[in-house]
């Protein structure tokens, strides 16, 4: 099954919401990562094979953070999404 990491911005509520779907979670605030800088919580999330959740529009750059350096990228950043918008493309796990 699919590990996620959410980044600082993502509320604490939507862990908890994934882990009582039984996800693998963990939020940037539990391992000490807030205000890290972008390449950390991108570090963080391959190291532990994870997708990272996040509000942040840095993590799309390609150039930054290729497709195939990582384990996946849920990027919400042109709103704050309701629960039912981020949980639609986790339907597929």
């Amino acid at each position: 099954m699919i590990k996620f990491l959410l980044d600082e911005n993502v509320p604490l509520s939507i862990g908890a919401f994934l882990r009582d779907m039984s996800f693998d979670v963990l939020h940037a605030k539990e391992v000490e990562m807030l205000g890290a800088s972008d390449d950390h919580i991108m570090e963080l999330a391959r190291h532990e094979e994870r997708a990272l959740i996040t509000f942040d529009k840095h993590f799309a750059n390609l150039v930054l953070y290729p497709p195939n350096t990582h384990g996946g990228l849920f990027e919400f950043a042109s709103i704050r999404p309701c629960l039912m918008m981020l949980l639609m493309p986790l339907r597929i796990f």
